[in-house]
């Protein structure tokens, strides 16, 4: 299962992000380029580094990362199992690890853009550095080393975490130490103290990314609004959760627990008494209204896959973590192992693993991945004949075959888009465009956009083609660059990408709710924000 998802990885191509941080790299030097990248988005320092590296060996390095970042995740699931288990056998500890990232795989919303994409795969690496961080301070914990000793080691943590992945680490190092915090002391008013003390960090986390210069361009001009953004955030934080009760795969973690407690031993006595069931399902909803606040509307956009993805990681890492390591109840285990399907439990978890929805996509993109590769390497050798035969202005073809795991943001068809820009710069041509195949074959419809006449991309449109409703809805859009001499109409804009959001394409609705959020072409309603948002989730 594991061996299927790094195999499709070899299929990945650089997106639009990735050849920014690489122009970038190229144009003013390594470190200067971390600066230069802070101040257009809001990335975390360890990150940017891991990203720019790899963009100094012209992405050669690109198609064995999710094999990297698949060994890195098994490792620290092994080795949070090393230091809980102590009386299981090592091959039994790799299983469970295998099978833990297999779940992951299976349940993850958004994986295309948490496991098969460059830039996001820095918040994958944050995840797997929180492992690492629960595995070390569990040893510390089960060594019964002293609290300052801890405190300390959790503030390292926290801030190392915080670094490596804003949108992960440091709200989920912040969750786990308040956990900590109050399974350690023994004073509830000391505990509270520290709880509140936690919460502060991770707020003052959120704001450092709030207010940072490139989260006033993710906002593009909308303007800041703490208020709605973390009122959309707790409204998505409780999608988030209802999503994650949603997958079967919690309720089967739920009849291995009996097993796990046979295996795993408790760190301490005071907090198997401490710890009740009510706070593991209020510790991840806290953290998934907090992942939601700062990867979702914080940064400009509704609710990504990579946020929820993430947020749903999270979640099960904790579910499994507070259950696992320090939930003691063995009336409710015996309630667990009573129940008719516990010896079924194995099958159950192999149909989920089988019948899930990301299983069934890998299984498909499969057959097309080859095709899908073959169209970036025809699109690559166009732009170098053209670009050899003396053209500065390259037109391709936009993507026709697109796999539903393998991550792209396709080229727009305006050039004064950024990720035309930073494509065509890669190139080291002017610009670069990829219309659609109708349009790129109708001559006169493609003289008439690159005179910035869209009749024949209208008529394509008006014929229901939910994309290019989509991409003539981006060029109205006054967020982004002028194209083609086409005047920015929100209005339009707005016409065009309800056209598409009522045929169910779900970008179109969360730009619809964005200009709905913000009164952009149409009258502010947040009724009607909130309504296409939640559309677009389901």
């Amino acid at each position: 299962y594991v061996g299927l998802f790094c195999f499709l990885g070899l299929y990945t191509f650089p997106q639009a992000d990735d050849y920014t941080m690489a122009n970038m790299v190229n144009r003013y030097g390594f470190w200067q380029a971390q600066v230069q990248w802070y101040l257009r988005w809001p990335v975390s320092s360890f990150y940017q580094v891991l990203v720019s590296a790899v963009t100094l060996s012209n992405f050669k390095a690109y198609h064995s990362l999710q094999i990297v970042t698949c060994l890195l995740n098994i490792c620290a699931l092994y080795g949070v199992l090393h230091v809980t288990a102590n009386n299981m056998g090592h091959a039994r500890k790799l299983l469970i690890a295998l099978l833990l990232q297999a779940a992951w795989l299976a349940t993850i919303t958004g994986l295309n853009e948490n496991f098969y994409w460059m830039d996001a795969m820095g918040y994958t690496w944050g995840g797997t550095l929180l492992l690492f961080t629960s595995a070390f301070l569990i040893a510390l914990l089960k060594k019964g080393a002293p609290d300052a000793k801890l405190i300390i080691a959790c503030c390292i943590l926290l801030f190392v975490a915080g670094n490596f992945g804003p949108q992960m680490g440091l709200f989920s190092c912040a969750a786990l130490f308040c956990l900590f915090c109050v399974c350690v002391f023994e004073k509830r008013k000391f505990a509270s103290i520290c709880l509140l003390s936690a919460t502060c960090v991770a707020f003052a986390g959120f704001l450092v990314l709030y207010l940072s210069p490139g989260t006033a361009v993710r906002m593009g001009g909308g303007g800041r609004n703490i208020s709605q953004t973390l009122g959309v955030a707790a409204i998505f934080g409780g999608i988030t959760v209802l999503k994650f009760f949603m997958k079967p795969v919690v309720y089967l973690a739920i009849l291995y627990m009996p097993v796990l407690a046979d295996h795993l031993e408790p760190f301490d006595k005071n907090i198997t008494a401490r710890l009740k069931a009510r706070h593991i399902f209020l510790s991840i909803a806290a953290i998934s209204a907090f992942q939601q606040a700062i990867a979702g509307w914080a940064t400009g956009v509704g609710l990504p896959a990579r946020a929820e993805g993430l947020a749903i990681w999270i979640m099960g890492a904790a579910w499994l973590f507070l259950w696992g390591f320090g939930y003691r109840n063995e009336a409710t285990f015996e309630k667990i192992r009573s129940l008719r399907i516990y010896p079924w439990r194995g099958v159950l978890l192999a149909l989920c693993l089988a019948l899930n929805s990301n299983f069934i996509s890998l299984i498909q993109d499969l057959r097309i991945a080859p095709l899908y590769a073959a169209e970036q390497r025809n699109r690559e050798a166009s732009i170098l004949r053209q670009k050899n035969e003396g053209k500065t202005d390259i037109i391709v073809s936009a993507l026709t075959v697109k796999p539903s795991l393998l991550f792209f943001s396709d080229v727009r068809p305006s050039p004064n888009d950024w990720k035309n820009q930073s494509f065509a710069a890669y190139w080291g041509v002017r610009s670069i465009s990829a219309l659609p195949v109708p349009l790129l074959n109708d001559e006169r419809a493609r003289r008439n956009f690159q005179e910035g006449k869209l009749e024949g991309m209208e008529a394509l449109a008006d014929a229901g083609d939910p994309e290019v409703q989509f991409m003539l809805g981006e060029i109205y859009d006054a967020t982004f660059a002028p194209s083609n001499e086409v005047p920015k109409d929100n209005a339009t804009a707005a016409k065009w990408y309800r056209m598409a959001a009522d045929q169910g394409y779900a970008p179109a609705q969360r730009r619809l709710s964005r200009f709905y959020a913000l009164g952009m072409g149409i009258p502010k309603n947040y009724f009607y924000a909130v309504t296409w948002l939640l559309r677009s989730q389901f």
